[in-house]
């Protein structure tokens, strides 16, 4: 049973994996940007992409793991949850940790032709495991706060 505050925030389902080959991963970060925390960050930040089931898309933020393809890009964007209330939210950087595991990500740009949007480049070849990393948001109120969000990256096929 969910708490009251996450009953219903319309998430769109997603597609389920293996659809499509050789597709993009879209990643979005919806931020509860009136009750984000510190503390609180794994219960208001809510993580979903495109590629992963549905199912998996309602986990805490550090249990997502976004599926890639090699030689194709992932993309990052973040909004409020409650967009009507004026505050932004934006992707800063994606940072991989030290501790990160498989390396699937060959490089993280800022994507030129979309404000607010990091582009990675996955490796052109097979990478076993998990890669592990931070997303650093800025939610834009009165006063700016940045919070470190920690999911992970697989490869499939």
């Amino acid at each position: 049973v969910l708490p009251d505050h996450l009953k219903n925030i319309n998430v769109s389902p997603a597609t389920k994996p293996h659809v499509a080959a050789e597709k993009d991963t879209n990643v979005l970060l919806r931020v509860d940007t009136e009750n984000i925390t510190e503390e609180t960050k794994d219960e208001f930040v809510f993580i979903s992409d495109d590629r992963s089931d549905a199912s998996d898309n309602s986990s805490s933020p550090s249990e997502h793991i976004a599926l890639v393809e090699k030689n194709m890009k992932i993309y990052w964007r973040a909004e409020a949850l409650e967009p009507q209330s004026g505050i932004t939210v934006d992707v800063l950087g994606i940072f991989r940790k030290p501790e990160g595991g498989s390396e699937i990500l060959e490089g993280v740009f800022r994507d030129p032709n979309k404000d607010g949007i990091i582009m990675g480049k996955i490796k052109n070849k097979k990478v076993e495991g998990m890669e592990y990393y931070n997303i650093m948001i800025r939610v834009n109120s009165e006063t700016p706060k940045t919070f470190l969000i920690d999911p992970k990256i697989k490869m499939i096929n």
